[in-house]
């Protein structure tokens, strides 16, 4: 088991606005061994979302404007980080990210070794071990107060202790739409009880195809029965409680479930060069459209695209304008289709 993330004192009250959609989830510097000079990137689950977010979101939305203090604006990530990171931020704010839930914790920011072994099969290391990694996740209190008003908030977490109840009291409290990407190391049938109680707080599921297979229990070794499709996935996942599932299949495109309804999604049409951070981004840009208003098919078919877009490269993009920008000519290469009840 994980060891426990330590608290650290509450940082400084922040004074800015709340942020469109705060991501609590890692950030890290991904390296990629046999690339160019051993390419380091920034990446984790939490950088990729909150590029996911910022596509969504136009020049106007990425800051707060003179003159309108209280107004929500751009996405904040929520990760602790270490002093070596300083060069990394003025990235984060060419892409549109804000940085005032980033918390300093020790001098280096947790690196992970990056291979794919087999085709899309994506493995991930962490350099100096696994302790010292889970220990630089943001913990709930992390976070400045006036973040955590955020009307939308990803979390990519398994069930730490303590994370969770002061997390849901504050979604409660600020009535924030919460997506929660699961991990893969709780998606088995034995987390089923926990996932029923937590649900009713979550408005977003979003979670891979092998792992809603491993949750329901029919993987890849439980015969004809581990063939469950995409849409039968997501509609059992929904029938657990959750009010949207966001089934991603890589390639294979996305199946959204959400009140009764089924929609599938095709993957926009890009060479692939590297998938690290797809899920992410795709659940990220998900989040950011329902927040600003749009439909799930909407939501779900500009999701498709900045996925693409985050894969038609290795490490991000160049800028929060060309991102948004290479998103939106995508977009018209993505399909939705009704799949009914």
């Amino acid at each position: 088991m994980p060891e426990p993330v330590p608290a650290l004192p509450p940082p400084c009250p922040s004074t800015a606005a709340p942020p469109a959609v705060l991501v609590v989830s890692r950030v890290v510097l991904d390296v990629f061994p046999g690339s160019p000079a051993e390419t380091v990137v920034l990446g984790g689950s939490g950088f990729w979302a909150a590029v996911g977010v910022a596509a969504t979101l136009d020049e106007e939305s990425t800051a707060v404007m003179p003159g309108r203090p209280g107004r929500p604006a751009g996405v904040s990530i929520a990760s602790r980080v270490g002093t070596d990171f300083g060069p990394y931020r003025p990235i984060l704010h060419r892409l549109g990210i804000r940085t005032d839930a980033l918390v300093t914790d020790g001098p280096q920011t947790s690196r992970t070794i990056i291979t794919y072994p087999v085709g899309e099969e994506r493995r991930e290391e962490p350099v100096g071990g696994w302790p010292a990694h889970v220990r630089m996740r943001a913990v709930w209190t992390d976070v400045p107060e006036p973040v955590r008003a955020a009307p939308g908030c990803y979390v990519f977490r398994d069930w730490h202790p303590g994370f969770w109840e002061p997390l849901l009291e504050d979604v409660r409290r600020h009535r924030t739409q919460l997506l929660w990407e699961l991990p893969a190391s709780i998606c088995t049938p034995a987390d089923l009880p926990r996932l029923r109680a937590v649900l009713p707080s979550v408005a977003i599921v979003s979670l891979n195809l092998a792992e809603a297979r491993a949750l329901l229990g029919v993987g890849p070794d439980a015969g004809p029965a581990g063939e469950l499709s995409a849409a039968e996935a997501a509609r059992r996942i929904a029938d657990l409680g959750a009010r949207t599932v966001l089934l991603r299949a890589g390639r294979a495109g996305s199946v959204v479930a959400h009140e009764g309804r089924l929609l599938r999604v095709s993957a926009a049409r890009v060479p692939a060069i590297d998938v690290t951070g797809a899920g992410n981004a795709f659940s990220g840009a998900f989040l950011g459209c329902r927040i600003a208003g749009a439909d799930v098919a909407s939501a779900a078919t500009f999701a498709s695209a900045v996925a693409a877009m985050v894969v038609s490269r290795l490490g991000p993009p160049d800028s929060h304008a060309a991102a948004r920008a290479q998103a939106l000519e995508l977009v018209r290469t993505a399909r939705v289709w009704d799949l009914g009840s």
